[in-house]
């Protein structure tokens, strides 16, 4: 589907496997595609039938006089369902921060791993919300009228959202509260002198690769039931074979 579409080019056939990989993966994890029991092989072979039917214009073909030839009109065709591409910026925040940390960009790099939690925890509520039926527009306004720490309690118990835990909360918190110490430059006193003021970003780093953890373990219970790379595997094969017998 995606080769006859975009042609021969090898980039943008990367592009659309790419494209495509995001697709599926947002159909699993807004409940579009149920998981539950099922195999993995099944899930796929859905998404492929519905992303058809998505993609079949909702206004049928109507035809103008045109002399004595019939014109089909497309202009008032549009698919079923409306897409709208974002960009993840999440991978190349961590690899930023990591790159700063490393330089010596401490600061820096604690503002990028923030911004990064942030990001996580606003994309696994919303994708939560739209499975439990909530409008985008509800969701963001309820993620714009509260704070980290309420989102990662309260509302992630609204969602129905596995806990994060006490430990991964508390490091969010101390990670968060020393971004907003550089941001609103409010630096507390250790930084004007006391010694162990430099171990807290090497603190902050360490507790980095938990949080990352456990948000992962997050999506993968609540959208993937464990399942991720077993129906993404099977995602890739059967994509992988479509292409070549295209």
């Amino acid at each position: 589907m995606t080769t006859r579409i975009l042609g021969d080019d090898p980039r943008d056939r990367e592009l659309a496997a790419s494209a495509l990989r995001s697709v599926f993966a947002s159909y699993v994890e807004t409940g579009t595609i149920e998981v539950a029991d099922r195999p993995a092989s099944d899930v796929v072979a859905e998404f492929f039938s519905r992303i058809r039917e998505d993609l079949r214009p909702s206004t049928p073909l109507t035809e103008a006089d045109g002399g004595d030839e019939a014109v089909a009109v497309e202009s008032e065709a549009r698919p079923r369902v409306n897409f709208a591409p974002t960009l993840d910026h999440r991978s190349a925040l961590l690899a930023q921060a990591d790159s700063a940390f490393s330089g010596g960009n401490h600061e820096i790099a604690v503002v990028l791993w923030a911004t990064w939690v942030e990001h996580n925890v606003n994309s696994v509520f919303l994708q939560q919300c739209r499975r439990l039926d909530v409008s985008d527009e509800s969701a963001r306004t309820l993620l714009r009228s509260v704070g980290l720490r309420v989102k990662l309690t309260a509302l992630w118990e609204l969602a129905s959202l596995p806990p994060l835990g006490k430990e991964a909360v508390g490091q969010i918190d101390q990670l968060s509260s020393l971004r907003n110490s550089f941001v609103h430059y409010k630096w507390p006193e250790w930084e004007r002198g006391d010694p162990d003021g430099g171990q807290q970003f090497h603190r902050i780093r360490a507790g980095m690769e938990s949080i990352t953890q456990k948000l992962a373990e997050v999506e993968e219970e609540a959208f993937w039931l464990g399942r991720r790379n077993e129906i993404m595997s099977a995602f890739d094969s059967f994509h992988l074979d479509r292409t070549r017998s295209s």
